[in-house]
């Protein structure tokens, strides 16, 4: 059995891993080589089963060199115990892992995170904690991880739709690949994990899988729809929002709430804010100057995505196929794309956005009333909502 396994001899070894014909290999992990190698030598090669030795020999000999010069024989490595006899180790270091190497696997996050966005959820977050009263460094610990966690998945998002730009510079695939960058997605998610494990809180894990699995779940659907060329329900639309955009506010808000003293129930208002935050940028995107220098003109177009006031059209006058077929084409040219705007502004679907949207600021204001009972703490959350629904 041992001569049937035996390495075979005429492996050509790599000049840039040998010094004086030794293997160099030095780390501390040991791996040691089955008994069943023992015995075979690689300077002693055995003649192949069926092989011509004439052939054999004349192809060891084509191996010599023929100008004079020392060359590296094509055996050299022969000359030390064969790593198969079981009498040589090969340790690996399993934890010599480098700040350049995370460099390598962190490049397309970092390439993102360099141009910030708005920072809407951090400064929801220090709304929340003027009730939840979270200790700063413990608060810092989440605010961190939640920023880790929106940044990756924007990696991700930017690759399901196919899109260009992101805060007016070229999206990271475009400059990574899509390999990388969504290694460097998945790399984040844990590493944000990681970040909340260390608080070494109660149900940390729990929370943070529930709320990707929702968000996951939402983005799905948002997925489905776009490719099976489905449009949904306002009611459809309101369910995948409040897992998808709502989904790293509800997962702050419950990481907060674990983390504090104080008994205040804030999820109402957290789940209209999910809401209330993704049908403005639907509407932005569609309707916004800025947003279109930063995206380009009508991108959810372009990503044939069924968004708040596309769905509206559509729905209002079902037997119109205009916009519909738009989608299905994901128009580039800005002429198709203010086209379908102008079918939106024709069928009333922005006028019927802003309407959505003052509903729900309005709702929100009540929620924030009702709960902080006139102590004054939702000052800042409000000035937020203004800056989020500014343009009503």
């Amino acid at each position: 059995m041992a001569s049937e396994l035996a390495c075979p001899a005429r492996v050509p070894p790599d000049p840039t891993t040998l010094v004086e014909g030794k293997d160099r290999l030095s780390h501390p992990a040991v791996f040691h080589f089955s008994n069943d190698f023992a015995g075979a030598s690689l300077s002693t090669p055995r003649t192949p089963q069926g092989a011509d030795p004439d052939v054999l020999a004349a192809d060891e000999a084509a191996d010599e060199p023929t100008d004079g010069t020392d060359a590296l024989p094509s055996r050299a490595y022969t000359t030390s115990p064969s790593l198969c006899s079981g009498q040589e180790r090969i340790e690996v270091d399993f934890d010599h892992w480098t700040e350049a190497k995370e460099k390598v696997v962190t490049g397309p996050y970092d390439y993102i995170a360099a141009s910030p966005g708005k920072e809407i959820r951090s400064l929801m977050l220090a709304c929340f904690n003027a009730w939840l009263e979270v200790p700063a460094q413990r608060l810092e610990v989440i605010k961190r991880a939640v920023g880790m966690l929106h940044t990756a998945s924007l990696l991700i998002d930017d690759i399901q739709d196919n899109s260009e730009l992101r805060r007016g510079r070229p999206v990271a695939h475009k400059i990574f690949g899509p390999a990388m960058t969504i290694n460097s997605a998945n790399h984040m998610y844990f590493l944000a994990l990681q970040e909340l494990n260390a608080l070494e809180t109660p149900g940390v894990v729990d929370i943070f899988t529930d709320e990707l699995l929702r968000l996951h779940r939402g983005q799905a659907m948002d997925l489905y729809w776009r490719e099976t060329l489905t449009c949904p329900t306002e009611a459809d639309y309101f369910e995948m929002t409040s897992n998808k955009t709502g989904g790293l506010f509800r997962l702050a808000y419950r990481l907060m709430k674990a983390e504090s003293a104080v008994s205040v129930d804030l999820m109402p208002v957290v789940e209209l804010l999910g809401v209330l935050f993704q049908v403005a940028d639907d509407y932005k995107n569609l309707c916004s100057r800025e947003y279109g220098d930063l995206k380009g003109v009508g991108e959810d177009l372009t990503e044939g995505k069924f968004s708040f006031p596309i769905i509206h059209t559509i729905r209002t006058n079902p037997a119109d196929l205009q916009l519909l077929n738009i989608l299905r084409e994901r128009p580039t040219n800005d002429h198709v794309k203010r086209y379908a705007i102008e079918l939106m502004e024709k069928t009333g679907s922005f006028r019927y956005t802003r309407g959505v949207l003052k509903k729900l600021a309005t709702q929100v204001h009540e929620a924030v009333h009702l709960m902080d009972q006139g102590r004054g703490k939702g000052k800042a959350l409000f000035e937020l909502m203004d800056r989020i629904t500014g343009f009503l």
